[in-house]
């Protein structure tokens, strides 16, 4: 017989030992002992007489990405809710055992989704506090928030819980009641679980011993009735500016018809209420025939000076979630300021004697999340805003303090931003950015700026910024990049002590504000051709309103390629046949295009080309349109493999590059998951048992638009065709630890599965540290190549190992996956980040199999 199929066998064994259907204690037909994670682990128990439970179990705890415990359960779909009434008997020593209802999506997974409610045992023993726990993904980590206020009191006789699911939306929430009669609202959530998930009890001892914990819970109650709440969601900032419209949603849950009624704050209007909602006498009220999700648009006047507080209820329960928007706090110039991530305490800011004096705590400005002070307005189009940069520390001692003027696609601790900032330590000025959301951040170097003066220029998604050179009384350049950013931006002060909590402080004093006569964007975003292939630059004029510029734009282009035509919307273009094309625009008052059409010819020789613009308006406003370093190159050997492509349409092209030792596969797409794939793949076809493997494996970030997600994939692939939902099994790498897993989709266009991520031993990757500043997504210079990924097929069992630099297993999975010959094997390589790219990198691939022939005609 089959070795594996022995050994699925076990497997299953073991899943039949651990959960078995035998079980019955009243209402609940299944029991799970989930398995050891520490030292210890004995059999739990339960049982009942009267309705009363007598539940035994222990276990390290109900909590991060693994569950150790015991749990009762019956499985059933649709909306219901479980209550019971809780008591200890004898909890086990810890004051964090818990028992309790719980919801569960897979009821012996011990790392599930999950929703419960529970009674911890406190310092007495006796129970003193109730709170709601969950955790939103599998395998991940668990959040809770009390909801009984115990404050280390004993409970004495015992609580009453209830916790309750709104299948038709996930709305998950928790009740508590000292009487059983009388309920009061808990904590709502918003889960994604099966149409049908477990019901249950669950008990742990919370110590990693083989003491049993144990607890009576009487009153137990399964039913289909649900009460009704709602929970509000408001988009966008924590603050309003101006007129603002925000689109309010209410996530409604309950059981038959609900009533919801909708309060929005005084001098905010309302307008496209969803599903018959009506207003009247300043309140929205919907009779909705069943849960569902109702909207509607509030809209701010100009100058109002009070927080926006949005109120609400349904049937049973005041409306939950979030129920404010805080009304802006003008600085001088500025509209508003704020803290920016969780700073270690509130900073301030005020304007007198044409001075900004801003205080900030904060850990720093840099890495992947910010934390500082802020003082913003809203701005569109291009400006400049430069001044004076003085500060020091105010109880931090960080050398790093840091001040500057500041631009911000977004008021999250991990938006794009750039940085025009002085070092408290010297006045050092450096500049500093994060190119793509929640993406690392990355600096110029510091400079010897002792003035403290700077400069910050934004022309569309170009940014410029300059620091004064006292010895030269000039401006001196420092750093011009492309951001994207959407109107409006956010321009202002950052301030932040590098010490949380302390403070420091900065003073920006002559701070002028000019907005300029026009904004310059680029698209253009190839970072490799193909012979043979068309692309286009396009470059668009935007006037400021009131503001009638004479323009002119020059884009210079390399003799590597043709342009084939010109299109301006306004104006007069011209191509000077020396590689420049030139736009001249009088007078531009509206909007303004220019495409620029251009083909790489099929005999063109391979390397890196440069693409440059520049505008004047011939009044002293100029700088560049942004510039691009292409790679052209020409395949005339794809040695074992016999085609690549970009799978599912994503949004930049992806491509290989041989050069006759190191194969680079480059990639953009949203990931290969779920049920259709956007990357680009390297590929032969093969039938029958092979064994196919590639050595020096590496994915990470590439070219001008670099993806900034942790999540970017490199690995070996086979697939059973070429279309976006196609059947596959990939051994992959991803770009945060250079980590290993198995990934599969077992038929065509449903979901993906995967295995836990293994992080690589030191012979794979001697640099990485997963503490180290900068190595969270390592360049190829941050790692150390060595290795090899294998993936070997025997009937329909796929295998993945992954060999350490001498040859040595550290890595085994297999799977199975029944495919139709031929199968398409090859390397995949998706960016995570749709429009961003990565590479995928290897050396020495070997291929033991059968390949099939490919017909020229199947490679277009």
């Amino acid at each position: 017989m089959n070795s594996r199929f022995i050994r699925t066998l076990c497997i299953l064994a073991i899943v039949a030992f651990i959960a078995t259907p035998a079980f019955a204690q009243g209402i609940f037909d299944k029991s799970v002992d989930w398995p050891q994670i520490g030292s210890f682990k004995a059999s739990g128990s339960a049982s009942v007489s009267g309705g009363v439970y007598n539940i035994k179990g222990n276990g390290r705890d109900i909590w991060e990405p693994q569950d150790e415990a015991y749990f009762i359960y019956t499985e059933k779909s649709g909306s219901n809710s479980l209550s019971a009434k809780l008591h200890w008997l004898s909890p086990g020593g810890s004051e964090w055992a818990k028992v309790g209802p719980m919801i569960r999506n897979d009821a012996v997974a011990p790392g599930s989704v999950h929703f419960n409610a529970i009674l911890r045992s406190g310092l007495d023993q006796t129970g003193d506090q109730s709170y709601t726990q969950w955790r939103p993904v599998a395998d991940a980590g668990t959040s809770n928030a009390q909801i009984t206020d115990g404050d280390g009191n004993s409970i004495g006789d015992g609580v009453y819980l209830r916790i309750s699911r709104s299948a038709s939306n996930n709305v998950f929430f928790s009740e508590w009641s000292t009487d059983g009669t009388n309920w009061n609202l808990g904590h709502v959530r918003e889960l994604n679980m099966s149409e049908t998930v477990a019901y249950g009890l669950a008990i742990t001892n919370h110590n990693d011993d083989e003491i049993l914990a144990e607890a009576e819970v009487s009153d137990v109650v399964l039913s289909e009735s649900i009460a009704s709440v709602a929970l509000r969601t408001i988009p966008g900032e924590p603050v309003f500016v101006g007129v603002d419209s925000r689109t309010i949603s209410l996530l409604v849950a309950g059981s038959g018809s609900v009533t919801v009624t909708e309060t929005p704050p005084a001098g905010w209007s309302v307008s496209d209420i969803s599903d018959g909602g009506t207003l009247s006498g300043g309140t929205i009220t919907w009779n909705l025939p069943a849960a569902k999700t109702v909207t509607y648009v509030a809209t701010s006047s100009a100058g109002l000076t009070a927080d926006a507080v949005f109120s609400g209820s349904t049937s049973d329960y005041p409306t939950q979630g979030s129920s404010t928007i805080n009304a802006p706090e003008p600085v001088g110039e500025f509209e508003n300021h704020l803290d920016i991530g969780p700073v270690g305490a509130a900073g301030s800011a005020e304007f007198a004697d044409d001075t900004y004096t801003v205080t900030g705590s904060g850990a720093d400005i840099w890495g992947t999340a910010d934390q500082f002070h802020y003082v913003y307005k809203k701005m569109s189009g291009a400006f400049m805003i430069e001044g004076n940069l003085f500060g020091f520390n105010d109880g931090s001692s960080s050398d790093w303090s840091k001040f500057g003027f500041m631009v911000r696609d977004e008021l999250t601790a991990g938006s794009k931003h750039i940085f025009s900032m002085v070092r408290g330590l010297d006045l050092q000025f450096e500049t500093q950015m994060r190119t793509g959301t929640d993406g690392s951040s990355t600096g110029t170097g510091l400079k010897s700026n002792q003035t403290g003066d700077a400069r910050l220029v934004r022309t569309g998604d170009n940014f410029e910024t300059y620091f004064f050179d006292p010895e030269t009384n000039e401006w001196v350049l420092d750093a011009s990049v492309k951001i994207v950013m959407a109107d409006p931006v956010n321009l202002g002060l950052a301030v932040t002590s590098h010490e949380n909590p302390n403070f420091a402080l900065g003073e920006f004093t002559n701070v002028t504000i000019t907005e300029l006569p026009f904004a310059v964007y680029k698209t253009f975003a190839a970072t490799e051709l193909n012979p043979g292939a068309f692309f286009d630059i396009v470059v668009r004029i935007d006037p400021s309103e009131g503001s009638s510029p004479n323009i002119n734009v020059t884009e210079s282009y390399p003799s590597a390629v043709n342009v084939s035509s010109i299109n301006a919307s306004a104006g007069e273009a011209t191509d000077d046949g020396s590689g420049n094309v030139t736009w001249s625009l009088t007078g531009a008052s509206d909007e303004a295009t220019l495409t620029i059409s251009f083909e790489v010819p099929a005999d063109v020789t391979g390397g890196f080309v440069d693409f440059s613009g520049s505008f004047d308006d011939g009044s002293g406003y100029s700088g560049s349109t942004g510039s691009s370093s292409v790679l052209i190159q020409t395949l005339s050997d794809l040695g074992i493999f016999q085609g690549n492509e970009d799978i599912g349409g994503p949004a930049a092209a992806g491509n290989v590059l041989f050069d006759g030792e190191t194969w680079t596969v480059v990639g953009s797409g949203a990931d290969i998951w779920d049920s259709a794939d956007h990357f680009h793949f390297l590929w032969t076809r093969v039938e029958g048992d092979f064994v196919f493997s590639v050595d020096d494996p590496y994915i990470g970030p590439f070219g001008s638009t670099p993806s900034s997600n942790d999540w970017q994939k490199m690995g070996i692939m086979a697939r059973q065709d070429l279309s976006a939902g196609s059947a596959y099994v990939i051994n992959n790498l991803r770009v945060s630890d250079q980590a290993y897993m198995q990934q599969w989709r077992d038929a065509a266009n449903t979901g993906a599965a995967w295995t836990d991520a293994t992080t690589p031993p030191g012979e794979w990757n001697l640099n990485w540290d997963p503490a180290a500043d900068g190595i969270n997504r390592p360049n190829l210079e941050d790692v150390t190549l060595g290795g090899t990924i294998v993936m070997a097929r025997e009937g329909d069992f796929f295998t993945l190992e992954y060999l350490d630099a001498n040859g040595e297993r550290i890595y085994l999975q297999d799977h199975e996956l029944a495919m139709t010959d031929p199968i398409y094997l090859g390397i995949a390589v998706t960016s995570h980040e749709d429009g961003s790219l990565s590479r995928g990198i290897f050396k020495n691939p070997k291929l033991e199999g059968t390949t099939v022939a490919v017909k020229a005609w199947m490679l277009y």
